[in-house]
């Protein structure tokens, strides 16, 4: 097979994303491996040292032109001759050999090696939940196509077991031991009796010599001529010898022509020769002359029930009732009674001998037989009866395993060889290939006579994939028996393998139009296809349109049609046509339309009308061929709450459950945030044979994420990252991971996953952040060596290059990396910056000057921040400005940018117009350094209340009963600022927090972690440009803060967020309101079964979470429930709420004890805090009547316990305070009515003249000035 054709197959095979799923870099070692001869290479293709084998595969598949060649194969724009895809890896790959014609012959063998290898990859892959099971439309179309030919394959072999049976039963018991062994002939007898105990114990051949030994010394009566030429017959029959044994039974009957055992044995022989009526003529007579002969009546049962004679066999049973307990007649009748869909009772009928004698072979393979027919006709059912299919092939399984053991000491090799047959196939359609194909060798071995095996060998091949192994079976078959059942699966390998003369070849002329089944639709399809891969002056496409005319409502037609316009890419009408044959279609037909329509709508992207079709196929089966295929549906359609209950029914309902179900489970379960059992699923991918590194990384991002540090740690430490090279994204978070973890190599995992990922930007991003973090380790190579970049500049031109000197575990992707062996790379290593490097050849004398040495993390890290611009112009997460000397026009230019963008994102905040989570997310990388910023300078209050006296009415009225709350991220922040964690922890039995508002504060951690000392250029509310610079202290104060903050919120209780499932876009959302926003307004409310009450200090966000109908209050409405409780001493509400008012969070509800106490801690004396508290009373936040009622309380509570200038101070503090945001004369004057109403304050006749006079003053003033 040409390497165009495996590259079209690969390419169809897959969808986006695959990179992320298939190995690429195991099947180029492994391709490598077998091109080269290794010995421990399967299937190794010579003995070759061609050097640069995998480095060229490397730089082709990692190339654009590649990329390309991939995309328009994939997507069928074109096809490609093989001559391009070898030119495209000589040039991309750089292969280049002595000659060309060597070049093209090592290149194409390289190529299509490779190519075979990447398909292996593509079918073993499992798929995320990004291509969760996308085995490509190809391989899901045939899926259900291969299995019907395995079932039609069972079915051929099915219909000869009870026949067989028959026969060796009917053998087996035409002659018995006489007992006798005196008189003449005593010694022949004697023999005779033991050959015939030897064919009853399944030694045959031994029976066989024995019996030709007696023939060949004695002259034998009559009788014993009889006795010995029968039991040949037997061990001929026995052996899968007929044709000896007809001509056995036929001189058994000339030697005794009225002996009823004789007569029923030629009329076995009729029955092997096709004479069915001189068959059952013979049982007749066998039967009269002796009424209870079992096999007789097996000879008559069966060929009644292949004559469709059902009344005359119905009569006959009926008036012949012991023919059920009879061993040879109660075999054939189970069969008969299995293919009739009585399935009970064929069981029933084996499981009663079998009692009688458990050492029965042919009750035990008569038994898996017809449980066999009963999975087969569920399997045929689909839907709600594969339940019982599978069930079934269990059992099946079970009694041909039985019949084996009892084989394997007989040489009843034909038996044996069928019970392999059998239990292969029950193998098989579990999905148990490898044991299937085991088996069947096993078959082929026992008895090389029987196709059979051969036959299902190859189909199950098919299944596998593996189409040259399957090609030599089915070829065999053709080959030695010409079976028309191996017409069409040989067919579909010929065109897998790309031999379309071949295909066409076999199948032509095999197949018309005329009046096709759904069993012809194989055949049907394949003719088309050949036709179009073909040049053909009479198409068959042609006697399909004939035959539409004539019968345009025939679904079979129509799906042929259908297959057929998909291939001329006439999506539309293939569409119709689907939609037509599916209307027209009877309920035995819908399921196989329904199948071809999902097909359709899988290969078109459109999956969730994909989902809906297989799902009425399925039926709600989880044991169903295409419940996997269901479950990629829903979770490629984001249909993931149902796509999690499907992987659930399946794990619950299924034995062996793929891989991929377990994994596509635990993503989902990851993404709302329910990490135990996520965890549970990781660990029983991570204890699998098929288990890869990447599994368990995700297992060790999955234990950091719920907390399980140590068992992390374990994790990766157990790691080989050079395994995830295929995977660099992959291999970027572990060493994301590792900074987190403390573990060691996290700057050469991000190395490695940028240098594979060399075109991934965000790879490019996190290799910057994580050098940052680890610059101040580095120190600059002083001489060159392995591991470093060099700068050369050419002495003649003046011209300066980088060369990079390889480590030894890196591979050459570019032209201007040197392995250390090269022989440029070993005169370079050693010297140092300023050294003369001379080099000659034959022509010329270059030489080079060293210019700057550095070692490979610090280049790597110069190159992405030069080129990350030139690489993604439309990423902007990197930015550099470029500009000349002493001119930084441009550098204000953005910074005025940045500063325009971000007063209109805070006068939106401000205005109430979004979330602080949106807000943050839109001017800073992470909300809670926002939060922090925020709370520091109070440029952006906190919005988190409303300032409704509702707001308190219902804080008081839920929380008093409440057992359990969940904090969202800001809450959490305010939380641990005021430092009552514990306190709630002891009011509160739950005290929870979304694990969505985990994962940001981990994010945060690892970012502060990532942080370098910076400083950052700005523009101020006035106007000025401001550089501010972040130093060592500040930056270890931000690390603590984040490191304390997450201790803090892992010591809570988690709730996962299953809402998130029923968002229509919960990218969209996490991009907008960031993961923890999401995470609280999709929280669960519920933890173990106590009800929690929201906590969220974000305004707009609580407004959203009660959208939901959930319950909110902010984070006063605990510290009120806190003091009512007791958990709090009002000093301590006080201090809390006044610490509140100096974060700058607006709506606060404070009385004028609030302030007096904290005026009180601080001696009566204003500070910061007691400003901040009186702050909340400015306007319009706060309401006029409330503010002036509170000064009035304080004034009331403190004029007696200050002196009057202190008391003075504070009454000019609080009127400034209120005329702010108010009409000053109005306010005023509400102050005035309301002190002069103060009974307290009437008490004291002096304070309260100064007080009021204090006011009046100010009335005063600012009445002249409006006058």
């Amino acid at each position: 097979m040409g390497p165009e054709v495996l590259l079209g197959i690969a390419a169809r095979l897959v969808v986006a994303g695959w990179r992320d799923v298939v190995d690429i870099d195991r099947a180029i070692k492994s391709a490598a491996d077998k091109f080269r001869g290794d010995p421990d290479a399967q299937g190794a293709t010579g003995s070759r040292d061609v050097p640069g084998v995998e480095t060229a595969l490397e730089r082709w598949v990692g190339s654009d032109e590649f990329k390309d060649l991939f995309h328009l194969a994939q997507i069928g724009e074109r096809d490609f001759a093989a001559e391009e895809v070898i030119s495209s890896f000589i040039t991309e790959g750089d292969f280049y050999m002595p000659s060309r014609a060597e070049s093209e012959r090592l290149a194409e063998e390289i190529v299509s090696v490779f190519l075979g290898e990447l398909l292996s990859e593509i079918y073993q892959s499992k798929w995320g939940i990004s291509a969760l099971a996308n085995r490509g439309e190809e391989l899901a179309a045939h899926g259900r196509q291969q299995r019907n030919q395995i079932l039609t394959g069972v079915e051929a072999l099915r219909a000869d077991m009870g026949f067989l049976v028959a026969k060796a039963t009917a053998s087996a018991g035409s002659d018995k031991a006489s007992g006798d062994t005196t008189g003449p002939h005593s010694d022949a007898k004697a023999e005779i009796d033991l050959a015939r105990q030897l064919i009853d114990l399944g030694h045959v051949r031994s029976a066989r010599e024995k019996l030709e030994s007696v023939r060949a010394k004695s002259s034998l009566s009559v009788d014993l001529e009889f006795r010995v030429v029968t039991n040949l017959g037997a061990c001929a029959i026995a052996e899968g010898d007929y044709e000896s044994a007809c001509l056995f039974f036929d001189e058994a009957h000339e030697l005794q022509p009225d002996n009823p055992k004789g007569i029923t044995n030629v009329s076995v022989a009729a029955r092997l020769r096709g004479d069915a009526e001189r068959a059952l003529d013979l049982a007749h007579r066998a039967l009269e002359l002796e009424p209870r002969n079992g096999h007789a009546a097996a000879i008559i049962i069966e060929s009644f029930w292949e004559a469709e004679e059902r009344e005359q066999l119905r009569e006959f049973i009926t008036s012949h009732a012991w023919v059920t307990a009879d061993r040879s007649s109660g075999l054939v009748l189970a069969d008969v009674r299995a293919k009739q869909g009585r399935f009970e009772e064929a069981a029933q009928l084996c499981q009663t001998l079998i009692e009688d004698d458990p050492k029965d072979i042919g009750a035990h393979l008569m038994l898996s037989q017809c449980l066999f027919t009963e999975a087969q006709a569920s399997l045929a059912k689909g839907g709600a009866a594969e339940n019982t299919a599978h069930e079934r092939l269990k059992q099946c399984e079970e009694a041909a395993s039985r019949a084996i053991e009892l084989l394997d000491s007989t040489d009843l090799d034909s038996q044996l060889s069928s019970a392999l047959v059998v239990r292969g196939f029950a193998k098989a359609l579990q999905g148990h290939i490898d044991a299937a194909l085991s088996d069947l060798d096993d078959a082929v071995r026992a008895d090389p006579r029987d196709p059979s095996p051969l036959h299902v060998r190859g189909l199950v091949l098919m299944m596998a994939g593996r189409y040259d192994e399957a090609r030599d079976s089915l070829e065999q078959v053709w080959t030695d028996i010409g079976s028309e059942d191996v017409i069409a699966p040989l067919a579909e390998v010929y065109l897998r393998l790309g031999d379309h003369l071949a295909a066409k070849k076999l199948i032509r002329g095999k197949f018309t139009f005329e009046n096709p089944g759904p069993d012809d639709l194989w055949k049907a399809e394949l003719v088309c296809q050949v036709d179009m891969e073909t040049d053909d002056e009479d198409p068959a496409w042609r006697s399909l349109e004939e035959s539409l005319l004539k019968r345009p409502e025939d679904p079979w037609l129509l799906a042929v049609s259908a297959t057929r316009r998909r291939s001329l890419r006439d999506f539309v009408r293939a569409e119709e046509d689907l939609q037509k044959a599916l209307s027209f279609s009877d309920d035995s037909g819908r399921p196989e339309i329904l199948f071809r329509l999902g097909n359709f709508y899988w290969e078109m992207k459109r999956f969730s009308d994909a989902a809906d079709a297989y799902a009425k196929v399925v039926d709600d089966s989880p044991l169903h061929l295409l419940a996997v295929d269901l479950l990629g549906c829903l979770a490629e359609a984001r249909r993931l709450r149902e796509a999690l209950e499907w992987s659930r029914q399946i794990r619950k309902t299924r034995v062996e459950v793929p891989k991929h179900v377990i994994d596509t489970e635990a993503q989902i379960l990851e993404i709302v945030g329910d990490l135990p059992p996520a965890v549970a699923l990781r660990e029983q991918i991570c204890a699998r044979p098929d288990v890869n590194e990447s599994d368990r990384v995700r297992l060790a991002l999955l234990q950091f994420r719920a907390g399980l540090r140590d068992a992390a740690r374990k994790t990766v430490e157990s790691l080989e990252p050079s395994d995830l090279q295929g995977d660099p994204r992959l291999l970027l978070e572990l060493a994301k991971l590792k900074v987190m973890l403390g573990v060691d190599g996290a700057l050469n995992d991000a190395y490695a996953a940028r240098r594979h990922g060399i075109d991934d930007p965000d790879l490019h991003s996190g290799y910057f952040a994580i050098f940052l973090a680890h610059d101040h380790e580095m120190a600059e190579p002083e001489l060159v060596a392995p591991g470093c970049a060099v700068r050369l500049r050419d002495t003649l031109t003046g011209e300066e290059t980088w060369w990079s000197i390889l480590d030894d575990e890196d591979e050459r992707y570019d032209t201007s990396e040197l392995p250390a062996n090269h022989k440029f790379a070993r005169r370079l290593i050693g010297s140092a910056v300023g050294d003369k490097i001379e080099m000659r050849d034959d022509l010329e004398e270059l030489t080079y000057r060293v210019v700057a040495i550095q070692n490979k993390f610090v280049r790597a890290f110069q190159e992405t921040i030069a080129e990350f611009s030139t690489r993604f112009p439309d990423n902007t997460s990197l930015s550099r400005i470029v500009a000349d000397e002493g001119d930084i026009t441009k550098l204000i230019q953005a910074t005025e940018r940045r500063a325009q963008f971000v007063r209109s994102v805070e006068e939106r905040y401000r205005e109430g117009g979004f979330p602080f989570a949106m807000f943050s997310s839109l001017i800073g990388p992470s909300p809670v350094e926002v939060w922090r910023a925020c709370t520091v300078d109070g440029s952006v209050p906190i919005r988190f209340a409303m300032g409704d006296p509702r707001e308190a009415d219902l804080a008081q009225a839920l929380l008093p009963g409440t057992q359990g709350i969940v904090l969202d991220l800001p809450a959490v922040l305010t939380v641990h600022e005021l430092g009552i964690g514990d306190q709630l922890k002891a009011r509160f039995g739950c005290v929870a927090v979304p694990q969505h508002v985990v994962d940001e504060f981990q994010a945060t951690n690892t970012m502060a972690k990532t942080m370098r000392a910076s400083g950052h250029l700005g523009k101020s509310d006035d106007g000025r440009y401001v550089f501010s610079e972040r130093h060592d202290e500040g930056l270890a104060a931000w690390r603590d803060f984040a490191q304390s903050v997450l201790e803090f919120v892992e010591s809570l209780e988690r709730v996962p967020a299953y809402q998130v499932l029923d968002l229509g876009d919960a990218e969209f959302a996490v991009e907008a309101l960031t993961i923890s926003g999401v995470g609280a307004i999709c929280s669960d409310m519920k933890l173990d079964g106590t009800p929690l009450v929201m906590v969220s200090d974000d305004v707009a966000l609580a407004n959203l979470v009660r959208a939901t109908g959930k319950e909110v209050v902010n984070s006063q409405g605990v510290l009120e429930e806190l003091l009512r409780s007791g958990a709090l001493e009002a000093e301590e509400y006080s201090a809390a709420v006044g610490q509140l008012a100096s974060m700058h969070y607006t709506f606060l509800r404070l009385g004028a004890d609030d302030i007096l106490r904290r005026l009180k801690a601080n001696g009566y004396i204003s500070n910061e805090e007691t400003r901040a508290m009186l702050g909340t009373l400015r306007g319009p936040d706060s309401d006029p009547r409330t503010a002036v009622a509170v000064v009035t309380g304080l004034i009331s509570r403190v004029f007696d316990r200050v002196p009057l200038s202190q008391l003075g101070m504070i009454l000019e503090l609080s009127m400034d305070v209120l005329c702010q945001g108010r009409t000053t004369l109005g306010t005023l004057t509400r102050l005035k009515d309301s002190l002069e109403a103060d009974s307290k304050l009437a008490l004291s006749p002096f304070e309260r003249e100064f007080v009021l006079s204090r006011v009046r003053t100010q009335l005063d003033i600012h009445s002249n000035e409006l006058a």
